[in-house]
């Protein structure tokens, strides 16, 4: 059989292509240290390999969740501390000095006045914001959850007020011609409006809202009235209360608005009980209640039991002169200073926890690295002796060329 030049070259071509395919294959094996590139050269490893990629793209989302959840609660522990360490101290001293028996009206009033800035401060560290969330919102992400307003009027579905429970205090009801009802501060023998005490809301609700010690207060839609200091015109916003979990718990700082849990996957697996709620042991809650972490409602004496509403209510007592309600309060600021202490406690407990959860998710992701090696990487050793092997035959191939390709003309200019 006559072998033509025509045969001998496109096979000489042939193997050339095929050796440089497989060289160029071995050095991308040995570059990316993966066995494959496609899912289609080994199907069964390529398929085990899509699934540890996933779980480890899960474990950066947790390590993500994790970190940020970490950076949360350790700029609320630090903005807290500011308020339970520096502030407070401070106010603590203030108000015993002012106390004592010894000053008049005036200097009680400039007291006052500077203790209405104590709270003014204490409700700026409250609203600060980290990455663009209010800290201590809960899920309340839109507007500055604490507010101090001038007046507030709360009333319930039965149309009765709801707050302040001792609201006949300070205003009288007036029904006009057509029975709407609205309420007026009251007069002193002057003429002028009678000193009322400042009210702390969060989330537009007032903090000594109690429904826990007042069984009588109903779920249901609820009016909160605020005065606008510059136009002197009430503003009415509407609020959806549900008191179950707060009672069943008995924990107030529940029926506020941005109380519901903001739950994170931590790698454990989420789970859920019978009812379709998220087991909490399973889950980590970013939220940080602002009613719970500064108190809420009142104590068996009738005192507030959040610190910024004491502060402001001792600012109302020196006003009045009253110095004797206001030196009470001394005892009672400690007390609510005491409990953000412990939710500081708290804080820290989380941080921990997080820590062990960050460290148990790097082990993790370590196995599954070695995992991701054994279905998808290459034995470098056996690569790199195999690519010598087809390198040195590739180099081999050329120089058969001279002899196995017919000259041409070319060749010899």
């Amino acid at each position: 059989m006559r072998v033509t030049n025509n045969i001998r070259m496109r096979q000489y071509t042939r193997n050339y292509n095929r050796m440089e395919r497989a060289e160029l294959k071995s050095l991308t094996r040995i570059d990316t240290q993966r066995r494959y590139n496609r899912v289609s050269e080994e199907s069964i490893s390529g398929v085990k390999a899509m699934g540890v990629r996933m779980q480890l793209r899960n474990q950066q989302i947790y390590k993500d969740n994790l970190s940020s959840s970490k950076e949360l609660f350790a700029t609320a522990e630090s903005n807290l501390d500011t308020i339970a360490d520096k502030i407070y101290v401070q106010y603590e001293a203030d108000i015993v000095a002012a106390t004592n028996g010894t000053h008049d009206q005036m200097e009680l009033d400039i007291y006052a006045i500077n203790f209405e800035k104590v709270a003014d401060e204490m409700v700026h560290v409250l609203n600060a914001d980290f990455s663009e969330r209010k800290i201590f919102g809960g899920t309340n992400n839109s507007t500055p959850p604490f507010r101090i307003e001038d007046q507030v009027i709360m009333t319930g579905p039965d149309g009765n007020v709801a707050y302040p429970p001792n609201w006949e205090e300070y205003y009288d009801q007036v029904t006009d011609a057509e029975g709407n009802i609205s309420y007026q501060i009251k007069k002193d023998e002057n003429g002028e409006n009678i000193d009322i005490p400042k009210t702390i809301t969060y989330n537009g609700i007032p903090l000594n809202f109690d429904v826990i010690e007042n069984k009588d207060l109903q779920s249901g839609k609820y009016t909160v009235s605020v005065i606008d200091t510059v136009s002197g015109e009430w503003t009415d916003k509407t609020f959806s209360l549900d008191f179950t979990a707060a009672r069943a718990k008995n924990d107030n700082s529940l029926i506020y608005p941005g109380s519901k849990p903001i739950l994170v996957d931590i790698g454990i697996g989420i789970k859920y009980d019978s009812e379709g709620n998220v087991d909490p042991q399973t889950a980590l809650d970013t939220a940080i209640n602002g009613a719970k972490i500064t108190g809420s409602g009142f104590d068996s004496d009738g005192f507030s039991k959040n610190l910024v509403q004491l502060v402001l209510d001792s600012a109302y007592y020196l006003k009045l002169g009253d110095q004797g309600s206001a030196n009470a309060i001394i005892d009672k600021a400690s007390q609510a200073n005491s409990h953000i202490l412990n939710e500081i406690t708290t804080l820290g407990t989380k941080q921990n926890d997080i820590d062990f959860y960050l460290e148990r998710t790097e082990v993790y992701e370590i196995s599954l690295k070695e995992r991701q090696n054994m279905v998808e990487g290459t034995d470098m050793n056996t690569e790199i002796t195999h690519y010598e092997n087809l390198k040195a035959a590739f180099d081999a191939s050329l120089k058969l060329s001279s002899e196995t390709l017919p000259h041409s003309i070319f060749d010899f200019i």
